[in-house]
C-alpha cells in the first residue's frame, strides 16, 4: 500500500475523501508525547473537530475509568465523548453513560497464564476500577504512578484478586527480557487468551477477538452510526493494527511500528511532533 506522508505543504488531500463522523485516538506514542502529556497542538485540533460536531475518542489498552480520569486532567472533558478501553473490550459514551463490554476471559485462564511465565522475573498487573492493581511494587509501578498517572495497588497475593472475568493480563518486564516473554508466550496452549506487545517493557493477554477494530464497531453502535459511516483512527503500536487496517481513514504515527505503518493509508509526524495535530488540521482545514 503507499503511503502519504502528511508533512506540511506537501500532503495533498483527496478530492473525493470520506466524510469522518468519528476520529479515534491512541494514547501512548500517539496523542501523548514522550513525557505522557497531550501536546497543546494536538488538543486544539481535537477541541476544533468536536465544535464541528465530529465525535472524537480515545481507544487505548488502558481501562476506561483510567482514561477518562486522564481526560479530565487535561482539561478536555467537554472534547472527548467516547473511550475504547482495555483495547475494545469496553466502549463508553461519556455523555450518555452508556457502557458496552464483551470478550472477556475467565480467571481461571488467567492464573494458567501467570503460572506458565512462573520462573521469569516479572510482574503482573490487573485493572479493576480504574486502580491498577500489581504482583509487586518495582520500577515498571513507579512508572505507572508518576509517567502514566495510574492509581496503583501492590498484593503479592495476585492470583487471589482474579476471582471474576477480566478484558486483559498485563506483563510488565526488563526490555532486554521481553523477546523471550514473546517466545514463551507462542508456546502458550490456551486459545481463549492470546497475548501481544504493547510496549518496549508491556507484553499484554486478552481474548483473541478482542481489538481496537471491535471497539469501532462497538462505538457506532453507541453512536447511532451506520456501518458504513466514516472513521478515522491514528495509532503506533501492535495494539492498533486492527483499528488502522478496519477504520476508513488509518494514520500511522511516524514513530510507528512497520506492521502499522503498512496497513495504515497515510503517515503523519510523530508524537513529539504534534503529528495527530498536523495531519487533523490539513485534512479536515483546521488551520
Amino acid at each position: 500500500m503507499e503511503v502519504l506522508v502528511a508533512v506540511p505543504d506537501t500532503f495533498s488531500i483527496p478530492a473525493d475523501k470520506p466524510e469522518v463522523k468519528l476520529v479515534l485516538v491512541d494514547l501512548d506514542g500517539t496523542l501523548l508525547d514522550t513525557q505522557s502529556h497531550p501536546t497543546p497542538q494536538n488538543l486544539a485540533a481535537l477541541r476544533a473537530l468536536s465544535e464541528r460536531g465530529i465525535t472524537c475518542g480515545i481507544a487505548s489498552g488502558r481501562d476506561v475509568y483510567s482514561i477518562e480520569k486522564l481526560v479530565d486532567s487535561w482539561g478536555a472533558h467537554d472534547i472527548i465523548d467516547l473511550v475504547v478501553g482495555q483495547n475494545g473490550s469496553e466502549v463508553h459514551q461519556v455523555s450518555t453513560g452508556e457502557l458496552k463490554t464483551g470478550y472477556l476471559v475467565d480467571p481461571e485462564v488467567f492464573r494458567r497464564v501467570i503460572d506458565h511465565f512462573a520462573d521469569f522475573d516479572l510482574n503482573f498487573c490487573i485493572a479493576q476500577k480504574g486502580i491498577y492493581q500489581c504482583y509487586r511494587d518495582d520500577r515498571f509501578v513507579v512508572n505507572l504512578e508518576k509517567i502514566g498517572r495510574f492509581e496503583v495497588g501492590v498484593d503479592p497475593e495476585f492470583k487471589q484478586l482474579l476471582q471474576s472475568p477480566q478484558a486483559k493480563l498485563h506483563i510488565m518486564c526488563e526490555p532486554a527480557l521481553m523477546p523471550q516473554v514473546i517466545e514463551r508466550a507462542a508456546s502458550l496452549n490456551e486459545p481463549e487468551v492470546q497475548g501481544v506487545r504493547t510496549g518496549p517493557y508491556l507484553f499484554e493477554f486478552q481474548h483473541p477477538k478482542v481489538s481496537k477494530a471491535v471497539g469501532i464497531e462497538l462505538a457506532r453502535e453507541l453512536l447511532g452510526l451506520p456501518s458504513e459511516a466514516a472513521v478515522m483512527a491514528f495509532g503506533d503500536a501492535e495494539n492498533d493494527l486492527e483499528m488502522i487496517a478496519a477504520a476508513t481513514v488509518g494514520v500511522a504515527m511516524a514513530n510507528a511500528c512497520p506492521a502499522v505503518k503498512e496497513v495504515a493509508n497515510y503517515q503523519t509526524l510523530d508524537n513529539n511532533q504534534s503529528g495527530v495535530a498536523v495531519f487533523l488540521n490539513q485534512w479536515f482545514g483546521l488551520d
